[in-house]
């Protein structure tokens, strides 16, 4: 099976918001943890995102935007994959996990969205996915207004992100075969220095580890905060006020 498999999303489209699904449990599971440390990091700036605009690329199913909607963000998701995006409209409706306010068919790379216009523009699992992350991270920062923010998620290129993505988690079913290609995977620097590129700022990044033994337990990934970068990590840029968007 090829690595960085796209077209899995596709093939397991139906089991998008099956919390118990082989496919798509650790992404639930990872997911809370990460909306939940974003909205803390943004609460922490005295920001909040009820009501804000939040544009979710590569949405997929819609796990974080239904996440950002339960907290009273507007989100706006976009993926190229029809199907996803099928369940993400199906998923995120109320009751919670909440509502998607659009979910657009498009490339990250050109979404067809108005510039200037997000509070937040979120890229969870994306980077990792793309052959041009900068390029990427510089088309999500145009959509940023001054004083928003973007936010990205991804795998760091070290041996210990490789050994634990690829060859822990994907031979044990954690998750899916081909989800990852380990070649694919981006340092913090080269992250901070496309943002900066694309003239944003950047606050800080989050060390992501895992927690081995409710992994084990619970048989799906289970992140925890790490003072090091070297498996995961998010980054929270902002755009400074008064910046050209």
């Amino acid at each position: 099976m090829s690595a960085n498999d796209l077209a899995l999303y596709d093939r397991h489209a139906a089991d998008w918001w099956d919390t118990e699904s082989r496919a798509f449990r650790s992404l639930h599971s990872v997911n809370r943890f990460r909306v939940a440390r974003l909205v803390a990091a943004l609460r922490a700036r005295s920001v909040s995102l009820r009501g804000a605009l939040v544009l979710d690329l590569g949405c997929g199913g819609g796990i974080v935007a239904g996440l950002l909607g339960a907290v009273g963000a507007r989100v706006v998701g976009v993926d190229r994959s029809r199907a996803s995006l099928a369940a993400a409209r199906h998923g995120c409706r109320p009751p919670p996990p909440g509502s998607l306010l659009g979910a657009v068919q498009g490339d990250v790379a050109a979404a067809p969205l108005r510039e200037g216009a997000a509070d937040l523009v979120v890229l969870s699992d994306v980077l990792e996915h793309v052959a041009e992350p900068s390029r990427v991270i510089a088309a999500a920062a145009r959509l940023v207004r001054p004083g928003g923010y973007l936010y990205t998620s991804t795998l760091n290129r070290t041996l210990r992100a490789r050994v634990l993505a690829v060859e822990v988690a994907e031979r044990l079913g954690l998750v899916p075969r081909g989800t990852h290609d380990a070649r694919l995977f981006l340092r913090p620097a080269e992250v901070e220095a496309a943002g900066r590129a694309a003239g944003l700022d950047l606050i800080s990044h989050y060390g992501e580890g895992v927690a081995l033994a409710a992994t084990v337990r619970r048989w799906r990934v289970v992140a925890r905060p790490s003072r090091s970068l070297a498996v995961a990590y998010q980054s929270l840029f902002v755009r400074p006020e008064g910046a050209p968007s």
